[in-house]
């Protein structure tokens, strides 16, 4: 039996191990990609919902007949962790309760859409109802 002296890989060896490297983690990469933007716009979403509530409960401490349409949406872009992200936007609905039983009840429905980014797919809106104390 003859021995090799010079132990090592051959060229074929080594291209054939950085090929089936390169198929394993081009598809990994490409999940690490998607996770990210994913995470984004979770993110995003998250501190849209942040906003959306505070300003709902800064309304639902107001005076009831002082509830109306005219209520702007505080959206403060002086912190710094909204500033990183696109401006958001928000809006104020408000409905009047419409009671199908007949009785009178004075109710006012409260719609707040927050938007950011492009406003027809990024956007979230919460809905509560108000009575009068």
């Amino acid at each position: 039996m003859v021995k090799n002296s010079k132990a090592g890989f051959t060229l074929i060896e080594v291209v054939l191990a950085i090929a089936i490297l390169a198929i394993a983690l081009v598809p990994i990469f490409g999940y690490m990609i998607n996770s990210q933007s994913v995470i984004t716009h979770a993110d995003r979403r998250e501190k849209a919902l942040i906003l959306a509530q505070q300003n709902m409960e800064t309304i639902k401490n107001m005076d009831y007949s002082n509830i109306d349409n005219t209520i702007p949406i505080d959206i403060d872009n002086t912190d710094p962790d909204l500033d990183k992200y696109p401006d958001y936007s928000g809006e104020l609905t408000v409905n009047p309760y419409v009671n199908s039983g007949g009785e009178d009840i004075k109710m006012k429905i409260l719609i707040i859409e927050i938007s950011w980014g492009d406003a027809d797919e990024n956007s979230i809106s919460l809905k509560t109802r108000v009575a009068e104390k």
